[in-house]
């Protein structure tokens, strides 16, 4: 009885630092964006009521966020809520004007949209058949199509003379571009399947089994990446899978504090340098693009797609037939808002859920977090009896793109469908939990 008491305290104070971490977060985030952006940038000329609602709308889902990873899909649970829809559901108040009743409703469809997502916890994992493949088949098959794709693209682009500064990236993705222009379709779906889903699998690979071999691979594959595109997403990567890594093994049972209070070091500490050292370079990485970027676009999406006809996913090779490929504006999606909000013709991509109100409204938002919950649950489930730090971050590819572009863009032209196969074959986990360094009666418990 006070193994079960004492446990139930250690759940309730774990919850309580979990919601004043995220309390932290989207405080300094709402005041940043605040103080960072003049009058005649941001809006936020609403009753202070609508500002309260959004906090606490965006610090909802703080309650029932699971603490630790007993599944895979929970690492994309936990990043699509810091990355989308924390932003997403607080700074287009400082965007947008509009009707309070009408703007309060993007916060409310989004947390209601992630809280459906979270459903499939309240359901085991189903078991899925599976092939028995050895490590050296594994590797046969896997390191096999990553040959192919590294011969690919070195074929068409060569072996870069060294590694292009910060500075001089922009350059380089100009290059980029303009060199895909004379290429195939399919060179640039193998940068970014390496990018996304194959090197970020060497790097975890390496780190959780301690293959150095492929560790090394992954990282040279990577660097490889962001010298010939231009691509910070390749660099950040590195860093993303280290500190996800860290984070279910340092203490699997507060991964999710871990990574909140880990982001608001980022965070706070980009503004610290921005501030204290006349430096902004870290600020517009880790604050403006990775998180203001996100919720002014889906604030401009939502805003606009408000008052003008939805897509209806016309561009689609499949789904457009619904609407015999009838398109209702000339330019895609992201084209169109950068030229309505920004004057200037360039991609202001958003994210998945973004994109889902730009083709179906409300309705697209349910219906693309249905197809992402479906989606996950197959992982999970095929997932299962197999090392679940390998499993989890393999998933922060597909994760990163789900923030940056559009659900079927995520899943197939980043190349998201290759961790299902991935995960098919994977070899079934050898270790034992105590080799692991978790309990499974800690991973089987809930939120």
């Amino acid at each position: 009885m006070q193994e079960l008491t004492a446990g139930k305290s250690k759940d309730i104070y774990r919850r309580l630092l979990i919601i004043i971490s995220l309390t932290v977060y989207i405080i300094v985030l709402m005041n940043n964006y605040r103080v960072a952006y003049t009058p005649g940038e941001a809006g936020g000329n609403y009753p202070t009521f609508v500002f309260i609602l959004s906090f606490f709308l965006a610090l909802l889902p703080s309650l029932w966020l699971p603490a630790s990873i007993s599944r895979p899909s929970q690492l994309m649970y936990w990043v699509l809520y810091l990355l989308i829809v924390v932003p997403a559901s607080t700074i287009p108040i400082y965007v947008l004007s509009m009707e309070p009743e009408r703007l309060i409703l993007l916060p409310v469809s989004l947390v209601a949209a992630f809280a459906l997502f979270g459903l499939i916890y309240t359901v085991p994992a189903i078991r899925l058949p599976h092939i028995k493949t050895g490590s050296l088949l594994f590797w046969v098959l896997v390191g096999g199509i990553i040959l192919v794709l590294f011969f690919m693209v070195i074929s068409s682009f060569g072996l870069p003379g060294g590694l292009p500064g910060l500075s001089a990236i922009y350059d380089v993705r100009s290059e980029y571009s303009e060199s895909l222009k004379g290429m195939p379709g399919h060179i640039s779906l193998a940068v970014r399947w390496l990018l996304y889903i194959f090197n970020p699998l060497l790097i975890a690979y390496g780190l959780t089994k301690r293959r150095i071999f492929l560790l090394g691979l992954g990282l040279l594959g990577q660097l490889y990446i962001y010298s010939v595109s231009g691509f910070k997403s390749a660099l950040f990567f590195i860093f993303m899978v280290l500190g996800f890594l860290l984070a279910m093994k340092m203490k699997p049972g507060s991964f999710g504090l871990l990574i909140t209070n880990g982001l608001n070091l980022l965070v706070i500490g980009s503004i610290m340098i921005s501030y204290l050292f006349n430096n902004d370079k870290p600020w517009h990485i880790f604050v403006r693009r990775l998180l203001f970027v996100t919720g002014t676009n889906t604030g401009y999406y939502y805003d606009y797609f408000t008052s003008h006809p939805f897509v209806f996913m016309s561009s689609n090779r499949i789904l457009g037939y619904l609407v015999d490929y009838v398109k209702p504006y000339e330019l895609s999606t992201p084209f169109l808002i950068a030229q309505e909000y920004r004057g200037q013709l360039f991609s202001a991509n958003a994210n998945f859920w973004a994109d889902a109100f730009a083709n179906y409204g409300f309705y697209g938002l349910f219906i693309y977090t249905v197809a992402l919950m479906l989606l996950m649950y197959l992982y999970d489930g095929l997932c299962e009896g197999k090392n679940i730090y390998l499993c989890s971050l393999l998933l922060a590819g597909p994760t990163f793109a789900l923030c940056n572009s559009s659900l079927f863009t995520a899943f197939i032209g980043h190349g998201g469908f290759w961790v299902f196969v991935i995960a098919f074959l994977l070899p079934k986990n050898k270790l034992d939990c105590s080799e692991q360094r978790w309990s499974p009666d800690e991973f089987s418990k809930g939120p």
